[in-house]
């Protein structure tokens, strides 16, 4: 929270460790025990987001259309996180958005959770993980979850997350 809230006021790339660490009270070391990067630090609401769409899609049989599937766990996992979330992924984006090392960063960061899709899919369809519908399916789903979100994080999350699940189906 902290961290989000020096970006916000600040600027990404104005933001020092330094402020960082000093706005969270620990030390730097304790940071970096808890954030790989300052990046990281920036983008933790996405993270929880994507965190609890790959556990829940471990947990998920995959019993219908693969695609409606992928969907109805990417919702549960939204209704799932915690209260403050919302308005975290809001502020979250927006700074995303301003800052193109961040944009980056966050891509990076999913290239990897597409991967980790790839993988867990690959094993609940007994398909080869080499198979092209896979990455096209963890790239569909990330992909329709961010431009449904977009205008929802623009209007400031206006309606909540009643709204962003509407604005997802």
């Amino acid at each position: 929270d902290a961290a989000l809230r020096l970006f916000t006021e600040k600027g990404f790339e104005a933001t020092t460790l330094e402020e960082l660490a000093d706005e969270a009270e620990v030390s730097k070391s304790t940071f970096f025990r808890f954030f790989p990067a300052k990046e990281a630090a920036a983008i933790e609401a996405e993270t929880d987001l994507w965190t609890a769409y790959l556990a829940a899609l471990t947990e998920r049989d995959l019993s219908g259309p693969v695609l409606t599937e992928l969907h109805q766990t990417l919702a549960a996992a939204i209704a799932g996180l915690d209260p403050g979330w919302d308005e975290r992924f809001v502020a979250t984006r927006l700074v995303v958005a301003r800052e193109s090392a961040l944009l980056r960063y966050v891509e990076h960061y999913r290239a990897g959770i597409k991967r980790q899709a790839v993988a867990c899919l690959a094993g609940k369809l007994r398909l080869d993980p080499e198979d092209l519908r896979l990455p096209i399916l963890a790239e569909l789903a990330t992909t329709a979850f961010t431009l449904a979100a977009r205008p929802w994080v623009y209007q400031g999350g206006r309606g909540g997350r009643k709204a962003l699940l509407e604005r997802h189906q």
